[in-house]
């Protein structure tokens, strides 16, 4: 039923605003609201958990990258030609690289300099890409962070409105 999580959540609520525990059938209006509240800030969190993971699988990725176009720098000789024959670590992590981006996978060992700055350039663009990516995930964790930090001061604020009138009808009733 979907007012069971809103009770399960007025658990929480109660337990932040120091209200001791009522039934479904007592909530108040404002038990409910505190409840959607926490809500959808438990599923933000969630959230942002997923897309830190995902920020940090893009960043590998990046890191992977940028490992390999140094190596392949390395390589170079000083007419800037890259001759990966002697190195099958180097042509498999290169190998997959050009799989994985679609990228003319060819069983190439040698590269004149034409095609290693055309490799290089190719490379270099799909880091961009990765980094533009980086960052865009990084600004969606900075605004649901910012926003399940406006819904935290909603709550705190909500139940320490109502601790407050609660107390000041109890209060008036002595």
């Amino acid at each position: 039923m979907p007012n069971d999580n809103l009770v399960n959540m007025n658990e929480a609520v109660q337990a932040i605003a120091g209200i001791p525990p009522r039934g479904p059938k007592d909530q108040t209006p404002v038990d409910t609201a505190l409840a959607i509240y926490l809500n959808r800030i438990d599923k933000m969190q969630t959230e942002v958990k997923k897309i830190g993971v995902e920020a940090r699988l893009v960043q590998e990725e990046i890191k992977q990258l940028h490992q390999l176009m140094d190596a392949l720098k390395g390589t170079m000789d000083s007419k800037g030609t890259i001759d990966l024959s002697q190195n099958p670590d180097l042509q498999k992590q290169l190998k997959e690289v050009q799989n994985k981006y679609g990228m003319n996978a060819q069983d190439k060992v040698k590269f004149d300099t034409f095609e290693r700055e055309r490799l290089m350039e190719s490379l270099s663009y799909h880091s961009s890409e990765l980094d533009r990516e980086h960052l865009t995930k990084t600004k969606e964790i900075e605004a649901l962070r910012s926003k399940s930090e406006q819904f935290i001061l909603i709550v705190k604020e909500m139940s320490s409105t109502w601790n407050r009138a609660t107390s000041s009808i109890i209060h008036n009733m002595k």
